[in-house]
């Protein structure tokens, strides 16, 4: 797992922990980076306005149409080549500088976790809420949980390639409040024909794969996310907070492209041309009935209104 966010509340305000099914618990405090920032900040210098008009960092399920272009285009293989490539082993970038005087009043939680490939629960709590600890109880006036993700991702690094929780921003006014996002995780792998063979369904391997294929293959995961967010009522027996709860489906998504040979084209040619031949056949031949049963229909006209007469009666 990948993450970049920040949190309006104060590092040592937080924790954050993850739970998965296998029973296992993950001290992703001890793991990820912190770094002491500002919410301010944040929003002058990184969430500015796009070229669509918006801003850079949207609420999930109200994007705009630049955002959503930018999502299908990662949706292509040789878009999603092209952005792993140029980010491949690209760090967390530099968060914004604060002015003079500024308040550190946020913390930017970021940095990978490596953990089972089973269903788990990723959060992030105040201090003294959710886990018991010792120490003093964090007061429910510092509670802040408004966050920006800068990056949410399963995988490989490719901090190019937009998942839907990247650039994402939720902001509440109220202090108890949990953000609970649902992420259904699919393994993906993008690549060029050649590597895949789909007759025999054999997938390419990233321990054995030749290093001339690996420019021409990543491993990665993809998500849908949905939220459902509500205002925590009584802070004693609801906790508040921020969770991310994610299911790894036991499918593989491959996408593919391919181009097809010579031959393969000419036989596509073949075919449309006979088709083509058909169906004008087809027409020549209702056109002909058409216009010979049009032709007696006037022929029978003709006689009846001109007092003509056929056969015997002519002599």
């Amino acid at each position: 797992m990948n993450l970049d966010i920040v949190v309006a509340m104060p590092c040592d305000a937080l924790r954050v922990n993850v739970q998965d099914a296998a029973g296992d618990r993950i001290l992703a405090s001890d793991l990820l980076d912190k770094q002491q920032t500002s919410w301010a900040a944040w929003n002058r210098e990184l969430n500015g306005v796009t070229s669509g008009g918006g801003r850079e960092y949207q609420t999930l399920n109200e994007e705009d149409l630049s955002r959503l272009m930018e999502q299908e285009a990662d949706a292509h293989v040789g878009h999603a080549l092209g952005e792993a490539k140029r980010s491949y082993k690209r760090k967390f970038p530099k968060g914004p500088k604060l002015k003079r005087g500024e308040k550190a009043d946020s913390c930017r939680i970021y940095g990978s976790l490596e953990g089972n490939k089973v269903q788990g629960d990723f959060h992030i709590t105040a201090r003294g809420h959710g886990y018991f600890e010792f120490g003093e109880h964090l007061s429910h006036d510092a509670f802040n949980f408004s966050h920006m993700v800068t990056e949410l991702s399963f995988g490989p690094h490719y901090p190019s390639l937009l998942n839907p929780l990247d650039k994402t921003i939720s902001v509440t006014p109220a202090r108890f409040f949990k953000f609970q996002y649902y992420l259904s995780v699919v393994p993906t792998i993008y690549t060029r024909a050649g590597i895949v063979d789909p007759y025999n369904h054999v997938l390419p391997d990233p321990t054995t794969i030749r290093p001339s294929e690996r420019g021409s293959t990543i491993f990665t995961n993809q998500y849908a996310a949905t939220s459902q967010s509500h205002e925590v009522p009584d802070p004693q027996y609801h906790i508040p907070g921020i969770f991310f709860k994610y299911n790894i489906e036991p499918i593989l998504l491959v996408v593919s492209e391919e181009r097809g040979s010579l031959l393969a084209l000419l036989v596509r040619l073949v075919n449309v041309l006979a088709g083509v031949v058909v169906a004008g056949g087809w027409l020549f031949q209702i056109s002909t009935w058409a216009m010979e049963n049009l032709k007696k229909r006037r022929g029978k006209s003709e006689g009846v209104l001109n007092g003509k007469v056929t056969g015997d009666e002519d002599e």
